[in-house]
């Protein structure tokens, strides 16, 4: 029925990045994808539309929402990265 759970969607996108992805996303979908899926109902409600036409109508305002140019959006876990960051830490410690 075009229904994805957070489950299905966190294979899918490991399945077509090969990276796992970091342990706060999939409690923060949990958390937050009602309330987007609720907002987004609400929004297509107004705008006479289903929820699917409103977000493609309105993609490139969803996409500005969600990050601001140079934020950081790491939500894959990289062990290199973790091994930087490791290090990084030992030396501030000193």
């Amino acid at each position: 029925s075009g229904h994805l759970s957070i489950e299905e969607f966190h294979h899918s996108l490991q399945e077509v990045t090969s990276f796992p992805l970091r342990p706060f996303v999939l409690p923060f979908l949990r958390a937050h994808l009602p309330l987007l899926q609720r907002e987004i109902s609400h929004l297509a409600r107004i705008a006479k539309q289903t929820p699917l036409s409103y977000i493609r109508s309105h993609e490139q305002v969803i996409f500005e929402a969600g990050s601001s140019p140079g934020e950081p959006c790491d939500i894959f876990h990289s062990e290199a990265a973790d091994i930087g960051l490791a290090r990084k830490r030992k030396a501030s410690e000193r």
